[in-house]
């Protein structure tokens, strides 16, 4: 930026320069005179037109490329502005996190001595396998007192009562599969 700055300012200086000469030759032209001296050269009227005709020209394109250039400087002096102002949103945010950081370090060192502190430690996933390992021994309980609830004869015994051999085989198998959905029921309430 420095180094547009400085080709600005010979520029604009180079600028007033070239606006003072011409000026001084539109003058000198004004006067009407055939003939004219500069440095201790004679020029005559047409070649001082010709010369004030080309330094116009370039005086115009000089003046249009500086305007140019003042504009890219003030584009860029506008990012570099808002550049800086990002900068110091950036660096405030950068601050208030590490503040936050901190905090959150604080508070987990807190929270590390306290469950030091404690008897009890507290893990999530050991209360969730106990807790399945003891679903599951209530059910191996359930299936226990079955069996032994449950009237079985063992081989070789006499059966006391008579059996009804003649019963209706639907009756029977609906009596089977209702014991065994209540039986399936208690278990799933004991298991909640």
């Amino acid at each position: 930026m420095k180094h547009l700055r400085d080709q600005l300012v010979n520029a604009d200086k180079q600028l007033a320069k070239n606006r003072s000469d011409i000026e001084r030759l539109s003058s000198d032209l004004k006067r009407g005179d055939s003939n004219f001296v500069y440095c201790g050269k004679h020029y005559s009227s047409k070649q001082v037109e010709n010369d004030l005709t080309r330094r116009f020209e370039q005086f115009k394109v000089k003046e249009a490329t500086l305007a140019k250039l003042t504009h890219v400087l003030t584009a860029r002096e506008r990012g570099l502005e808002a550049g800086r102002e990002k900068l110091k949103a950036m660096q405030a945010a950068k601050g208030q996190l590490e503040v936050d950081v901190a905090n959150m370090d604080a508070r987990l060192e807190m929270v590390k001595v306290a469950q030091s502190t404690s008897e009890f430690n507290f893990d999530d996933s050991r209360l969730a396998r106990t807790k399945e390992l003891v679903r599951e021994i209530n059910a191996r309980i359930d299936v226990a007192e079955k069996l032994v609830n449950a009237e079985t004869t063992y081989p070789g015994q006499i059966s006391l009562d008579e059996e009804d051999a003649n019963g209706d085989i639907t009756e029977q198998i609906t009596a089977y599969f209702e014991a065994s959905h209540k039986a399936d029921a208690t278990v799933a309430v004991k298991l909640d």
